[in-house]
């Protein structure tokens, strides 16, 4: 959305502030709705609410009752060790977790090489302007939510594992959107770059592949998540947070060199550079296959127990 948005107000007569106006006023009111509508879901927090609640309905007869969360060290060095050392204590010693933030921060990355590569590709190789290159980023758009929608596709079946598995299915169960997507990025990378490359090719050729490159990105960043909040539980905000740096750092680096690399070596090879995805296509596929093996062997995964 914001490309879309930041393309007109560039090219208007008002002040290039409003980009982050804008910004801050989306997030700001997707922020609020989600304060007024999103419920708690932590399990540690919900178990320390059955617990209050039971205090207060008989406050003689459960002394005994507490929830480990309340148990918890919330001294500073406490709070540290948990917000800060264990997400990286757990990136060293996961190997599981360790491949698939290389994996996300790939895909981050290239993500956002397309915000240096579009103008390349549209405007500069097709005479678009400023705000017609940013439209194309609504096929990145369309192809978001159909990666979604194929994560619901895959997912009918979970309910039934569900009551099968009672309540903890194996997690590799949710990595067929990941299975799918990591081919399909891969094609829609190398689509993108030997179609846009070459001026003479319709513009909605190279737009089409971005609906695919949508696709795969929605289709690998819901599964792999999926799958990390079912191996860590209680742990998966400290994979979630390990995760999100290395992606970022990932992401903030590529748009330093992707203009000079697609300059260098056209749009065409620089997107065969791409094709490093493909290395990592297969590891969905290792997982689903060996990852129950992984995870008995681990120190985190394999210690995840709520109780009350």
């Amino acid at each position: 959305m914001g490309p879309i948005v930041a393309g007109y107000i560039i090219e208007s007569s008002i002040s290039w502030r409003w980009v982050f106006w804008v910004m801050m006023i989306f997030a700001g009111s997707c922020t609020f709705g989600a304060i007024l509508v999103l419920p708690e879901t932590y399990a540690p927090v919900l178990l320390l609410k059955k617990v209050q609640a039971r205090r207060k309905a008989d406050s003689t007869g459960t002394e005994h009752l507490f929830a480990a969360h309340e148990k918890q060290d919330w001294t500073p060095r406490g709070i540290l060790h948990r917000t800060l050392f264990r997400p990286f204590r757990m990136l060293a010693g996961e190997h599981i977790l360790g491949l698939i933030t290389v994996y996300l921060s790939l895909v981050y990355g290239v993500m956002y090489c397309l915000f240096q590569a579009f103008p390349i590709i549209f405007v500069e190789k097709r005479r678009f302007t400023i705000a017609q290159d940013g439209l194309i980023f609504i096929s990145i758009g369309i192809g978001l939510t159909l990666g979604a929608w194929l994560n619901v596709y895959f997912s009918r079946h979970y309910p039934a594992l569900i009551k099968t598995w009672r309540g903890f299915p194996p997690p590799e169960e949710r990595l067929w959107g990941t299975m799918v997507g990591g081919c399909a990025f891969v094609v829609g990378i190398f689509w993108l770059g030997w179609t846009g490359e070459y001026p003479g090719v319709p513009w909605y050729v190279p737009a089409m592949s971005t609906v695919l490159i949508g696709m795969s990105i929605s289709s690998i960043f819901i599964s792999f998540s999926s799958y990390l909040v079912d191996t860590y539980l209680i742990y998966g905000a400290s994979a979630f947070a390990v995760n999100i740096f290395s992606r970022s750092l990932v992401a903030a680096a590529f748009p330093l060199f992707t203009v000079q690399m697609l300059s260098k070596f056209g749009v065409n090879w620089a997107a065969t550079l791409g094709g490093v995805g493909l290395l990592l296509a297969p590891s969905p596929f290792l997982f689903y296959k060996y990852g129950a093996r992984e995870l008995s062997e681990a120190t985190v995964a394999a210690d995840n127990k709520l109780s009350v």
